[in-house]
């Protein structure tokens, strides 16, 4: 691989890694699991299944802020 390729590269392996920050992050505060699959490869249905906050809901909405049941 040369120097140019290297450069075309570190780019999508920084857009995969912060990827995989994010949804990890989400799983934890969402308490979904984090799909097996890379993201690139997940489709419509499974990101807005995974990414839809259901946290929004006026009855979960003190949770959001850290307050325990």
């Amino acid at each position: 691989m040369s120097t140019d390729d290297d450069a075309t590269a570190a780019p999508l392996l920084e857009d995969r890694h912060l990827a995989r920050l994010l949804m990890t992050t989400w799983a934890l505060i969402s308490g979904r699991a984090v799909p097996d699959a890379p993201p690139s490869r997940l489709t419509e249905r499974q990101l807005i299944d995974f990414w839809a906050d259901d946290l929004l809901d006026a009855d979960a909405a003190p949770m959001r802020r850290g307050s325990h049941p």
